[in-house]
């Protein structure tokens, strides 16, 4: 990997002060860390002990570079770094997240031999340790010669974590930083107007972990799902060509509905959503499949992060076939 692919990592906090250092040492653990030219730290006017925990590494490593404001948002924390970021590519890493150790060396070694995409993106593990459940997420369906990528993201493609995020700074100078003005959804938000502008290209492996922590899913879930749907309205407006493909976005806004109502046991409330997920696509297995689970007997949370692997494993096979 040439030196001149250099990379500044963001890395945002805000209250985590038990979770801020697993995530930093996880950057400066990378395997291509020579490349990491600078490890923004943004907490964005913790309460906690967070900023302790930032200043005590920026004093052992000068990679790390704090930078404290007060509180604004995911999205102001983001573009907080982007300020200060330089070099060809700036990598995204949430505070309660965490890289695997080769996350930088297989970003760099995609854009080496991918170079016309503007966004790399990899799978990613979610955790949730306090109820002992994880899956696999897989960000299928992105590549760098895509003649449409907003098309992709807004019908067929997997989720992208921020986390697993590595996109070229001139991308950034084309379309804006993050909106912030987007309360929900602000990660969406961009890569929905990133992916009018560059392509992205998947990383087939799985080189992050998301923690899911006792207070990343709350009752404002249905200001989230909401965000959803106006993002979706949104798309619509800039491309009324994707019609034909807005029940598949109504439907996975329907099932992520489902699927936090569930994690807050408000069961009900879950099986509507699915519900409605089905009626969008009668012939599609996922919603039937989340629909059936909520209304066998028991807490339906471990069976649903089981079957959601075999489940996206299924459709991204079909999705393959199709294209």
């Amino acid at each position: 990997m040439p030196p001149s692919r250099d990379v500044t990592v963001i890395v945002t906090c805000y209250n985590l002060e038990d979770y801020i250092q697993s995530a930093i040492e996880s950057v400066l653990a990378q395997s291509a860390i020579d490349h990491i030219q600078k490890v923004l730290v943004v907490d964005d006017g913790s309460k906690d002990r967070s900023r302790e925990k930032i200043e005590e590494y920026a004093s052992r490593d000068p990679k790390v570079v704090p930078i404290f404001k007060e509180n604004g948002g995911a999205s102001s924390a983001r573009n907080a770094g982007l300020a200060r970021a330089r070099g060809v590519y700036v990598a995204f890493l949430d505070g309660d997240d965490i890289w695997h150790a080769n996350m930088t060396e297989r970003q760099l070694a995609a854009a080496a031999e991918f170079p016309r995409a503007g966004l790399y993106v990899s799978d990613f593990l979610e955790v949730n340790e306090e109820q002992g459940i994880s899956r696999v997420h897989w960000a299928h369906g992105f590549t760098q010669d895509d003649p449409d990528t907003l098309k992709t993201l807004f019908a067929f493609s997997g989720p992208i974590l921020p986390s697993t995020s590595m996109i070229r700074r001139s991308a950034f100078d084309d379309c804006g930083g993050f909106n912030e003005q987007q309360k929900y959804m602000n990660d969406t938000e961009m890569w929905l107007r990133l992916a009018q502008r560059v392509s992205f290209h998947r990383i087939p492996e799985v080189l992050a972990t998301k923690r899911t922590i006792a207070n990343s899913i709350s009752s404002n879930f249905r200001e989230r799902v909401e965000a959803r749907r106006e993002l979706g309205r949104r798309v619509l407006e800039w491309r009324p060509d994707l019609v034909p493909w807005a029940d598949r976005w109504a439907m996975k806004t329907e099932i992520e509905a489902g699927l936090a109502a569930i994690e807050l046991g408000a069961y009900g409330e879950a099986r509507a959503s699915f519900c409605k997920a089905v009626r969008l696509r009668l012939t599609d297995p996922l919603p039937w499949f989340y629909m059936l689970v909520s209304l066998l007997p028991g807490d339906p949370r471990g069976r649903l992060a089981f079957g959601k692997n075999l489940t996206t494993g299924l459709r991204k096979k079909l999705r393959t076939r199709q294209v």
